[in-house]
């Protein structure tokens, strides 16, 4: 990558700014490149890594690594940049090598659900792999579905030793996970982790026909996907509202001719 920025390498930094480079080195050594833009003004580089950070790995998220990692890829193919894709790609596949655990919430984290939680633990990374190469093993998705039901049926039996905000963290983090049970057994789950179920489009009448052209429509928002979903929303009616008025005004040009 070059870069009209001028970029201090390791070997060249000193000070607060080597103290940075030394905390975010990768295990090889390397430093990405859109951190060392940040270089000349390191304290603008320190915001960035905490962003990122607490965005992809705090230790209070619900969702897995991998998923994280997952939807990263996603918004860089809608974005069509490499750079994107290829540093998070990366980063899945070693969570999967490493077999990468599942961030559970405060609530699931106790005894009576430590069985089921440590089985889904083993088998997810598992079932991910194989809907990559081809398809999820019957047996692998009916031990996880019957795991999810019964740390849902230990959760509404535990439910009075817990505060409202667990048992609800608690119930929405097992909604997530057998949803993403059920998208696993799809025979075309695998393509969720490439670039056919990508919706693209620089505009919201190309995303609206690439959607069409793939049978693909939206699914509900999670948490924190409001404002996104509110924003194409917006679009999507503004961009109706002229698709009618366009046909509407080609209709009484029609009714004009002679």
């Amino acid at each position: 990558m070059s870069a009209w920025i001028r970029m201090i390498q390791f070997a060249e930094s000193t000070g607060y700014l080597r103290s940075l480079y030394e905390r975010i080195r990768g295990p090889n050594g390397e430093i990405d490149n859109v951190m060392k833009i940040h270089s000349l003004r390191p304290h603008t580089m320190e915001g960035h890594w905490v962003l990122y950070k607490s965005v992809m790995h705090h230790a209070d998220n619900t969702l897995p690594g991998w998923f994280h990692e997952c939807m990263a890829v996603y918004v860089g193919l809608c974005n069509d940049c490499g750079y994107s894709v290829g540093h998070h790609f990366a980063g899945l596949k070693r969570l999967l090598k490493n077999d990468a655990r599942l961030s559970w919430p405060l609530a699931l984290r106790d005894e009576p659900y430590k069985t089921d939680r440590e089985l889904v633990n083993s088998l997810a990374p598992e079932a991910v792999r194989q809907a990559v190469n081809g398809r999820v093993d019957a047996g692998t998705l009916r031990e996880l579905t019957n795991a999810a039901q019964r740390l849902r049926e230990n959760l509404a039996t535990n439910i009075k030793d817990m505060t409202a905000n667990q048992y609800t963290e608690a119930s929405r983090f097992l909604g997530f996970l057998e949803d993403a049970i059920r998208v696993l057994g799809r025979p075309d789950a695998g393509d969720f982790f490439t670039r056919k179920y990508a919706a693209q489009g620089k505009d919201i009448g190309e995303l609206v026909r690439n959607l069409t052209s793939k049978g693909l429509r939206f699914a509900a928002a999670t948490p924190g996907d409001e404002p996104a979903y509110l924003a194409v929303h917006r679009a999507l009616t503004v961009y109706d509202r002229g698709a009618k008025a366009e046909v509407a005004s080609e209709g009484r040009a029609g009714d004009s001719k002679p």
